[in-house]
């Protein structure tokens, strides 16, 4: 039985704080009819991240989550793992079977598909096996204008073609790196691509299958893994897949829609604690030097050169064991919870340090540092995107 913190009423949606043992588990249930909703990314572009507070605050949100994979280092941190569309802008698409979240016109819906992405420039048909990406040398990948100004690719191993907002070709150019038209795209190809002649003023035409991506009413989409629960029946892959991302206990994000139309958000926490013998002496630094003031008031010292090495020790070990002794679930315990919830489908979001859930004016959730943090360290995770809900006025 869970023990709850009590729902929070009176408002149009309901907020609890859940625990059972070591589970904590965060729940909003909301009316996406009372919400304008946006799906956000993060820096509105698609390099780089943005903690959720900060995703929150700049857009006037009420409640915020964390939504897709992405990319974590180099080049391409930041970058949407899977398919995103954004106020019908595509970001991201993977061409795999794959779950994605669909909204427009304030309704939610689980899909599995498969998406395919044709280009018609006058007699030519293109497909693109990539959109915003760094392209192998046989890759045809198309390079919207949240891109960047330029499509950054090899200058001679590249032909390009840019379009602009009237969807007219505008250039035609033997060499990469190529300006992208505001609002407009680049399709890049290789240099030896046979390409029928593309000629300044032809008409282009995107085509996004199947129809569930680019109906007039679909705003944005954002690739999940998996789906939970679908047609009110928990997937039974859930429990077939040994893999450790289903069966391993995770912090976890994701949303499940009842038959009324309410949404059902969760945010599970879960600890990745580090053992104290590994911690190393540049995150025992960070650790000090970040909770500094708390520190100096705690033992009453003038400045934390003042510090004794004692004194350190238990910082150190409250940081990385104490705090957030939380465990979280793993998938097929998921999609019981939101089952239980009501929910006749559900699908599961990114999670691990990306879980994030924004609420009265902060984030409500321990967030705890995984394998591309400091494990164990108190860590708000910069994502990559994020879904917004705002009170309609």
């Amino acid at each position: 039985m869970f023990l709850n913190s009590g729902p929070a009423q009176g408002q149009n949606h309901t907020y609890e704080r859940r625990k059972e043992g070591s589970h904590v588990i965060h729940i909003v249930t909301l009316q996406p009819s009372k919400y304008a909703i946006e799906f956000i990314k993060a820096h509105n572009q698609v390099f780089g991240r943005e903690t959720i507070d900060s995703i929150a605050k700049r857009t006037g949100a009420d409640i915020a989550i964390n939504a897709g994979f992405f990319e974590i280092g180099n080049a391409q941190d930041g970058m949407p793992s899977g398919t995103l569309i954004i106020n019908k802008q595509l970001l991201g698409l993977t061409l795999t079977k794959q779950a994605c979240l669909i909204y427009g016109q304030k309704t939610f819906n689980v899909q599995t598909l498969t998406p395919h992405l044709d280009v018609k420039i006058g007699s030519n048909i293109v497909s693109p096996q990539k959109v915003n990406k760094s392209p192998n040398k046989k890759d045809i990948v198309l390079y919207s204008h949240l891109w960047g100004t330029h499509t950054l690719t090899p200058l001679k191993e590249r032909q390009e073609i840019a379009v602009n907002a009237q969807s007219k070709v505008v250039e035609f150019s033997r060499q990469g790196n190529t300006a992208i038209p505001q609002d407009g795209f680049v399709l890049s190809l290789p240099i030896d691509d046979p390409t029928n002649p593309v000629t300044t003023g032809d008409d282009v035409t995107l085509q996004l299958t199947p129809s569930s991506l680019s109906q007039p009413e679909v705003e944005s989409v954002v690739m999940g893994i998996p789906i939970l629960i679908q047609d009110a029946t928990i997937n039974p892959a859930l429990s077939e897949n040994q893999a450790h991302f289903y069966k391993a206990a995770h912090a976890r994000t994701a949303v499940g829609l009842r038959p009324n139309g309410d949404l059902v958000i969760i945010v599970a926490e879960h600890a990745y604690k580090k053992p104290l013998q590994n911690v190393t002496l540049e995150e025992v630094r960070s650790v000090i030097l970040a909770n500094k003031e708390k520190l100096v008031q705690k033992y009453k010292k003038p400045t934390l050169t003042d510090l004794t090495l004692s004194e350190m020790k238990e910082i150190v070990a409250e940081e990385f064991a104490e705090k957030g002794s939380a465990v979280g679930l793993t998938l097929p315990e998921l999609a019981a919870l939101m089952k239980g919830l009501g929910c006749e489908s559900a699908i599961n979001l990114d999670g691990g340090g990306s879980s994030s859930l924004f609420l009265n004016g902060q984030v409500m959730n321990h967030t705890v540092g995984d394998q591309d943090e400091g494990i164990g360290q108190a860590v708000l995770r910069p994502l990559s995107d994020a879904i917004v809900f705002k009170l309609a006025s």
